[in-house]
């Protein structure tokens, strides 16, 4: 059991986790944006790509040494930097947001972490108040993930379009 001490540092540096971010080197194209950065000798990857009706797909990927390829992981840390990872995508992900202006964005929880999906609603009401996109969420029993969803601008047609398109791609 934490003391009262341990408990309070464990809060200090996950708060201070969660205002740090990576560096991001991004490669642009006119349908994809390709970003890695570098944490605890791992490297990471957000993977942005254009779906269909400028809805956009975001992933995350984590570059497995052994197999040599970039994985869908969750950070593959158990250290208190998995916060500052966060923040670092959900900066990437308001950047390409604000800077492409798309109709929307898509995006996956992978795991039964009630955490993960805690900061994914969050990022996702920020967006929401931020820069007017609408939001929807749903699990999806076909991929085992609960879905993220950003519109603004666009019918629902679409985007249901847009999300078939995507699922599609696991």
């Amino acid at each position: 059991m934490l003391s009262y001490i341990d408990f309070k540092s464990l809060l200090e540096k996950a708060s201070s986790s969660l205002s740090t971010t990576y560096p991001i080197k991004w490669v642009t194209k006119p349908n994809e944006w390709v970003g890695l950065f570098n944490c605890e000798d791992n490297i990471y990857q957000i993977s942005i790509k254009d779906i269909k009706h400028n809805m956009w797909a975001s992933k995350f990927y984590f570059y497995n040494k052994e197999t040599k390829e970039f994985e869908i992981n969750k950070t593959n840390l158990n250290s208190i930097s998995r916060f500052a990872i966060f923040r670092t995508i959900d900066i990437a992900n308001i950047e390409f947001l604000e800077t492409i202006n798309p109709n929307g964005m898509v995006f996956t929880a992978t795991d039964n972490s009630r955490g993960r999906k805690m900061l994914y609603d969050r990022f996702s009401l920020s967006v929401k108040d931020k820069l007017g996109y609408e939001y929807i969420t749903e699990y999806d029993e076909d991929i085992d993930a609960q879905i993220y969803i950003l519109y603004k601008d666009i019918d629902l047609n679409s985007v249901t379009d847009a999300v078939s398109e995507f699922i599609k791609s696991f």
